[in-house]
């Protein structure tokens, strides 16, 4: 009924809203060079991680490791999530 009225409203006839065509896209494949460089780019995250706990240590800096690992750690994920989700 709602459509009904709005298509009087609208002056559109029951035509326009028929369908003619509709086309699947195949899923795409993952890269394998990607990934690799997603895995690589965790290492090295992973790696700087323990880099800045050892520094913050070390040198006595009075901040704690947190505040630069928690946000680098995060970010990853959100890219990483993204492409694994960009379908």
């Amino acid at each position: 009924m709602i459509s009904e009225l709005f298509r009087l409203i609208t002056g559109r006839s029951r035509d326009a809203d028929f369908v003619e065509e509709v086309t699947i896209k195949e899923a795409r494949q993952p890269s394998r060079a990607v990934e690799r460089l997603i895995l690589v780019g965790w290492a090295i995250i992973v790696a700087k991680c323990f880099v800045v706990a050892w520094a913050i240590e070390r040198f006595a800096i009075p901040i704690q490791p947190g505040w630069v690992i928690v946000p680098t750690l995060f970010m990853a994920a959100i890219c990483t999530a993204l492409y694994y989700w960009k379908d």
